[in-house]
């Protein structure tokens, strides 16, 4: 098998290196916070700015924080579940994938249980997540840069790769092959020489020892900035697919082996490697070179003791158990030994501009660069807004990331404090606070049916229109009837509101509608057109006031016979009084309908008075014989 050295000559930076190694905790100013102690205390109120996601930049969020207290920011590497506003307990999104998620669930663009509506108003990012809208300002989120960042490669001290290319750091080309598997070893003679195994997970050559080239876990942006950037470098499609997930499938899931080539997000302990967390090098076996990709700012942020370093090895840290490896550029100008992303040394360290300018296309064939904008992910209804919305939410996003002058791109001594570079907020290019890059040009559709209660002329309807969405956030409903609007509110967590509506005539009423949700991730939706059927109103009851139409007496008129009453009346069944009398004089007792003949009426003449509804009625006389 043939191997190959890569160099050049000129003079390495061996001397910066070493200056930079021996710092320890002893050195620092304070004890930096932990990832819990950056938690915040009271995200869960209404009138802040809740926001979860990428590891890379947590800490200079809990720094911007302290200045900005609508920022609520929890961190990805806390380590206990989170309590969102809505009383949603869940583990805490670790990474710039898992945060978008997040915020893509609490808008309604997704459902997929990460959070409720409402529970998360901005996600952290290291690189530019979703799908890009087709056109700029089209998409449901939108990506605000705010600072710029750098992408290294982290190795354990006394590492091989310090003295690859004659320790003048790691070219492209290296970068491709090591991640490519393409060199899967490297010299243990002291020239750190590059050369390829007889296959990956294979046994290294005599002289060499295996590379295990760790990358963090899926999902993490800086994993998909980094292959991203180098996939393209081999001249091959082929050599590190990144698929339709930005390389997340890439590499090994399984636990990498003592002494053999590696190239996944697997550590030696089996649990997934965190980004920007040393310890998965430190903790590897001496037998194999082990080599992952860093965050620049988090390097500094840990060398100075701005932020806790998770690698402890030794009570050491970034300079001391572990340190990066320069990058070896072929830009014009570049620097003869490697360019670093800081300058100064000890816990001393700055970011450095001139890996912006470096860590770039120089010679190679394919675009690519090792410094990354950073990105606070909100919803794009906010930037339209433009801080004059009558949602309150939005005119706070607004206010604390959109633009040169917002709060956070006003904030650059906190940003390059915490290793960052800050980005321009004058002049051309991409300035901080950006709103071009937006992302997810479909959201969801909510279902909205409308129906209605029996109405008749005269009265009222009662409409009701129920919506389902994701995440069932609400939102208003307006109906036009007959030329008036009546709007239906869909309370936050409801899935209904009615309203009434006046029906004083029969016939048919006409609606159209639409239904504005309050989740900027759900698409307002027209409302089918549909008619309320009105009937008439029944014709009133006829009321046939009782009366007598004719009282008679039959029966033969004679002693020892009955006489009775013959009433005719308007209304059949209706209760009668009857008073038998002799001419006008009432006979006492002779209430009933018929009257016995004794010998006392005998020549007397009889009639009845027939009584009904008040009205009375007297028939003609009779003379008993």
């Amino acid at each position: 098998m043939k191997a190959t050295t890569f160099g050049k000559a000129g003079v390495s930076l061996t001397a910066a290196l070493a200056l930079s190694i021996g710092v320890t905790s002893g050195a620092f100013a304070a004890t930096p916070p932990t990832a819990t102690q950056e938690d915040p205390t009271t995200a869960t109120a209404n009138g802040q700015l809740v926001g979860v996601g990428s590891d890379t930049i947590q800490d200079v969020l809990y720094g911007l924080s302290q200045s900005i207290p609508a920022i609520q920011s929890w961190t990805a590497t806390g380590g206990a579940n989170i309590t969102y506003r809505s009383g949603l307990t869940i583990a805490r999104p670790n990474g710039s994938g898992p945060g978008y998620k997040a915020l893509t669930d609490s808008i309604g663009l997704t459902a997929a249980g990460n959070a409720k509506a409402g529970d998360v108003d901005f996600a952290r990012a290291s690189g530019t997540q979703g799908t890009a809208a087709t056109t700029a300002g089209t998409g449901i989120t939108t990506d605000i840069p705010f600072a710029i960042d750098s992408i290294s490669l982290a190795v354990p001290a006394n590492s091989p790769f310090l003295k690859t290319n004659s320790g003048h750091g790691l070219t492209v080309t290296d970068l491709y092959n090591i991640y490519a598997g393409a060199k899967n070893e490297i010299s243990t003679d002291g020239n750190g020489t590059l050369g390829r195994a007889e296959a990956l997970d294979g046994t290294p050559d005599a002289g060499y020892e295996a590379i295990q080239a760790f990358l963090p876990k899926a999902g993490s942006g800086s994993r998909q900035f980094f292959l991203g950037q180098i996939s393209g470098q081999g001249g091959s499609s082929t050599g590190i697919p990144l698929g339709t997930n930005k390389g997340d499938s890439y590499g090994s899931t399984t636990t990498p082996v003592a002494g053999k080539a590696y190239i996944g997000s697997k550590t030696p302990a089996g649990t997934d490697v965190q980004e920007h967390d040393a310890t998965v090098l430190t903790s590897t076996a001496n037998t194999v070179a082990a080599i992952a990709p860093f965050s620049g700012a988090k390097y500094i942020g840990y060398a100075n003791g701005k932020i806790a370093d998770p690698d402890t090895t030794n009570n050491s840290g970034a300079g001391t158990s572990y340190q990066l490896v320069p990058f070896d550029s072929t830009v014009s100008g570049a620097p003869v030994g490697g360019v670093l992303p800081f300058t100064g040394t000890g816990a001393n360290l700055a970011p450095n501009p001139a890996y912006q300018t470096y860590a770039t296309k120089g010679t190679e064939a394919s675009s690519f660069a090792l410094t990354r904008q950073v990105y606070n992910i909100i919803p794009t209804a906010a930037v339209k807004g433009a801080g004059t919305s009558t949602n309150a939410k939005y005119n706070l996003l607004y206010k604390t990331f959109v633009g040169p002058t917002s709060d956070v791109c006003k904030a650059t001594s906190t940003i390059t404090g915490y290793g960052f570079l800050a980005m321009p907020t004058t002049g051309s290019g991409t300035l901080c606070g950006d709103t071009s890059k937006t992302f997810d040009a479909t959201p969801s559709t909510a279902t909205v049916n409308v129906s209605s209660t029996k109405a008749t002329a005269g009265g009222s309807s009662k409409v009701t229109v129920d919506v389902q969405s994701n995440g069932n956030g609400g939102g208003t409903a307006a109906l036009s009837i007959e030329g008036k609007t009546y709007t239906v509110t869909i309370p936050a967590g409801a899935t209904s509101g009615t309203v009434s509506v006046p029906t004083p005539t029969a016939g048919t009423l006409t609606y159209t509608g639409s239904f504005t949700p309050n989740l900027a991730g759900v698409a307002p939706q027209e409302i089918t057109a549909g008619s309320i059927v009105v009937a008439a109103a029944p014709a009133p009851p006829v009321t046939v006031k009782p009366s007598i139409t004719s009282v008679k007496i039959t029966g033969k008129a004679k002693v020892g016979k009955k006489l009775k009453a013959a009433v005719v009346a308007t209304t059949a069944g209706q209760k009668v009084s009857y008073q038998w009398m002799v001419k006008s004089k009432k006979i006492a007792g002779a209430t009933k309908s018929s009257l016995k003949l004794t010998k006392k009426f005998k020549g007397k003449k009889i009639k009845v008075m027939v009584t009904l509804a008040g009205v009375s009625k007297t028939s003609a006389a009779v003379k008993v014989k």
